[in-house]
């Protein structure tokens, strides 16, 4: 999580995209860390609207009656909760100002489940769904609440997986410019990365199962976080099945 004291500052997006050095950072700390720095999330800045960004994730891939407890502990705890418990820090200090804005990196995973994605998928639905009872909730306190959502992410979130031709993965600049456009337009509850496949997604949910199917098929998308190279995902998989999610004292 970030608190950020101008608007205009460009977010490290999925990725690790750059900030610009004059974006005013408060502070930047791992959700294993975050209570212990309470009070420096949103620092007095007169003036200033506050930005809270919460970016973090993990994908751990594959079938789900392979996923170990730890794996699905770690992806529910840094996807999710993490996000939670950030939002929970940061609101507190915005409601009191009746300014600020959140913005979620969550993935269009939280709109369009596949295959072998069954945790993951979980987990950025609930923040997808977190993010809109918030917008809700707080707008009439003078926050507002974003989600990001990007389809398949140049980095080593996709590794060792195949490219399916239907959709090429996004650059993490391009999440980053997301970021920015939601900062612009901070009415926007939900931004996907590319903007129409947005519409994708919500085809998708409207659709029966077999129409859902043919078309996750269509895409390409049936198979490829179920059949990938584990040899090039391997330092990726450690990973992500052993980050650390928010700590209680």
């Amino acid at each position: 999580m970030e608190a950020i004291g101008h608007t205009r500052g460009r977010g490290r997006g999925a990725g690790g995209a750059r900030r610009s050095p004059d974006a005013g950072i408060a502070g930047r700390f791992e959700f294993s860390d975050l209570k212990s720095h309470q009070g420096q999330l949103c620092p007095p800045s007169e003036g200033r609207a506050v930005v809270g960004i919460g970016e973090d994730g993990v994908m751990p891939i594959g079938p789900f009656l392979d996923a170990s407890e730890q794996s699905i502990r770690t992806s529910v705890e840094v996807n999710f909760y993490g996000v939670l418990t950030g939002s929970q820090l940061v609101l507190p200090e915005m409601v009191k100002r009746r300014s600020g804005h959140i913005i979620n990196i969550a993935s269009l995973a939280g709109l369009i489940a596949l295959p072998g994605q069954v945790v993951y998928a979980g987990t950025k639905f609930a923040v997808v769904g977190l993010t809109t009872a918030m917008a809700d909730e707080f707008a009439p306190h003078g926050v507002n609440v974003t989600c990001v959502m990007p389809t398949f992410t140049n980095t080593d979130l996709t590794s060792g997986t195949k490219n399916t031709g239907a959709q090429k993965p996004v650059q993490p600049e391009e999440i980053a410019a997301g970021v920015v456009k939601a900062l612009d337009n901070p009415r926007i509850t939900h931004l996907s990365v590319p903007g129409p496949l947005r519409f994708v997604g919500l085809l998708t949910s409207l659709l029966p199962p077999r129409g859902r199917r043919w078309l996750t098929k269509k895409f390409g998308n049936d198979d490829v976080f179920l059949k990938f190279d584990a040899t090039a995902r391997a330092a990726y998989e450690q990973r992500a099945q052993t980050a650390i999610g928010v700590v209680e004292d």
